[in-house]
C-alpha cells in the first residue's frame, strides 16, 4: 500500500506541498511537480526563512542564457525536503524564483523523483511516489 498525495487535476500546474528544513527549522511551502526540469529550483525567500543565506551557503554558482540575458544561478544543499510522502536528504536546490502568479515558491524536478517510480492520475488529482 502507498499513499496517495492529491492535486487539483484542473489547474494549470500540479502543486505539491513540501516542508524544507535548513538550519532554522522546517518550513512549508508550495511547489510545482516539473518533471521537465532536471533539478529542484527554490525562491531565495524559502531559503531565508530556513536560514540557508544563498550568498553564505552556495555549493555551486553558474551562468545561465536566458531570453533576457545571462543570468547567474547558486545551487544551495537543503538538509531535507519532504514532498509527495518521501523525504529526500541533502537536495541540491537552485536558488531562482518562479512566476508569482504560479502559487509556488519552487519546482520539484527529476532529481527529486529520479530513483522512484511515479504515477500521476489525471482524472482523479493523484499522485503515488514509490
Amino acid at each position: 500500500f502507498f499513499a496517495v498525495t492529491k492535486f487539483d487535476p484542473h489547474a494549470d500546474l500540479i502543486l505539491v506541498e513540501a516542508v524544507l528544513t535548513g538550519p532554522r527549522g522546517p518550513f512549508a511551502a508550495k511547489l510545482i511537480l516539473d518533471i521537465g526540469a532536471n533539478v529542484s529550483a527554490i525562491d531565495p525567500v524559502i531559503l531565508e526563512q530556513i536560514g540557508l543565506d544563498p550568498s553564505k551557503h552556495a555549493v555551486e554558482v553558474f551562468e545561465v542564457f536566458t531570453a533576457s540575458g545571462r543570468e547567474t544561478r547558486v545551487v544551495v544543499q537543503v538538509s531535507s525536503v519532504e514532498a509527495i510522502k518521501t523525504k529526500k536528504q541533502d537536495l541540491l536546490m537552485v536558488c531562482h524564483r518562479v512566476p508569482p502568479h504560479s502559487g509556488a515558491y519552487g519546482v520539484l524536478g527529476l532529481d527529486f523523483i529520479r530513483d522512484r517510480r511515479l504515477t500521476i492520475d489525471m482524472t482523479k488529482g493523484t499522485l503515488r511516489l514509490k
